[in-house]
């Protein structure tokens, strides 16, 4: 597949805050490093910061890993079980009490304590490694006690600092901000979430931000003429900022590479992506097929069209309407048809006639007749049958070339 960005080129990373969501953006960097784009300068707000430093240090097994393994109790003084039921809001009755009083702790010591952060920030990130890499790291985050936003570059930084700007830059509103070299700081997306001014600042022409939407103030920055903003964000669901769960991170380092994949190749669609040589039948079967194999970026919602996908394919040969497919879920047809073609890319009728088609293709090269493999199919009168087969296909069902 050809790219749609130009590799003799090399572009700046601005990676924007996000909290749990991060993992998006080590999923992307993957495809980027697949792609053999080069990457020269990395600016990052909270998260984004954290991940520009692996990105920097470029070793992206590490990443993965540290994304694919994360904890609540790595990043805040908590117990996993615990905290994850609680944002799930999956707390019994009698659980009430002790919950609340944790929480009363949490809010009179002025947030969660983050010194499982500080702790595994010192631990994956090799200040010389970053110091000495040729890619520049920036890195935003907000003085509390000089009231002003830092746009700082990491070789800059007074030795031994590293770690600390780091943190500063990802102190949540619901952390507990302590104390970093007698100041006090808080988390960069309080005054720009999306780090693209620092790196225009440094003349930076060819700049990919990618998003994740996260919570803070997006600064209005004015891009020059001669520079070039390239957009890459989520099309699926990433979950909630403090949600440090690994199956979710492990959705969402797929859906940054499949995401960026996207944007490289021009690919189409926004969930499932197929590259191969398989002859066209194959392939068209395996993208209409791709969302119950397992091979899809998934959002939430997508659990509830999988079931829709089961039924028609076991009911193929018989009618299949909205609202008798409604019916079967007791949903409302509209929700359905909107939910439907937002998780697949197809509308309902697209994809029964597509599944109609590929079946009949099937029966035919066995040799059944064609008027028998029409209503087997489903399909109500050979006309129609006759010509849905030739648009998709090119040839009539007895195989003659479409003229």
């Amino acid at each position: 597949m050809k790219l749609r960005i130009d590799t003799s080129r090399s572009y700046a990373l601005a990676l924007e805050g996000g909290g749990a969501k991060g993992a998006y953006q080590i999923g992307a960097w993957k495809a980027l490093r697949e792609a053999g784009v080069k990457i020269d300068a990395v600016a990052g707000t909270s998260v984004g910061a954290l991940n520009g430093s692996l990105i920097v240090m470029g070793d992206l097994e590490k990443a993965e890993n540290i994304w694919e393994n994360i904890r609540y109790s790595q990043v805040m003084d908590v117990d996993d079980e615990t905290m994850s039921r609680l944002l799930k809001g999956d707390v019994k009755l009698d659980e009430l009490d002790s919950v609340a009083q944790q929480m009363f702790e949490v809010i009179k010591n002025r947030g969660f304590d983050v010194t499982p952060l500080r702790k595994w920030i010192s631990q994956v990130v090799d200040e010389k490694t970053v110091r000495e890499s040729p890619v520049e790291l920036f890195i935003d985050t907000f003085s509390l006690s000089d009231g002003k936003l830092l746009e700082l570059r990491a070789k800059d930084l007074p030795e031994g600092t590293l770690c600390d700007m780091l943190l500063a830059s990802a102190y949540l509103p619901v952390f507990r901000s302590e104390k970093l070299g007698g100041k006090r700081y808080a988390d960069g997306g309080l005054r720009d979430v999306l780090p693209l001014h620092v790196l225009i600042e440094h003349g930076y022409k060819d700049i990919l931000a990618l998003r994740l939407f996260g919570i803070g103030v997006e600064r209005s920055v004015k891009i020059p003429e001669d520079t070039r903003v390239y957009t890459v964000e989520p099309t699926a669901d990433l979950g909630s900022t403090l949600e440090f769960e690994p199956a979710q991170s492990r959705e969402n380092l797929r859906a940054g590479y499949y995401d960026m994949q996207r944007f490289l190749y021009g690919l189409r669609g926004t969930k499932y992506y197929v590259d191969c040589d398989w002859d066209e039948t194959k392939a068209l079967s395996l993208l209409s097929d791709a969302a119950s194999a397992g091979d899809a970026v998934r959002s939430k919602d997508f659990l509830r069209v999988s079931p829709i996908l089961d039924y028609i394919r076991d009911h193929l040969s018989e009618p299949l309407t909205l609202d008798l497919i409604a019916g079967q879920f007791y949903i409302s047809k509209y929700y359905m048809m909107r939910l439907f073609k937002q998780e697949t890319g197809y509308t309902l009728g697209q994809y029964i006639s597509q599944k109609r088609l590929l079946l009949a293709k099937e029966l035919l090269s066995t040799g059944a007749p064609g008027t028998q493999v029409c209503y087997d199919c489903g399909f109500k009168d050979y006309s129609t049958f006759s010509r849905a087969y030739k648009q998709l296909f090119g040839v009539t069902p007895s195989g003659r070339t479409c003229p």
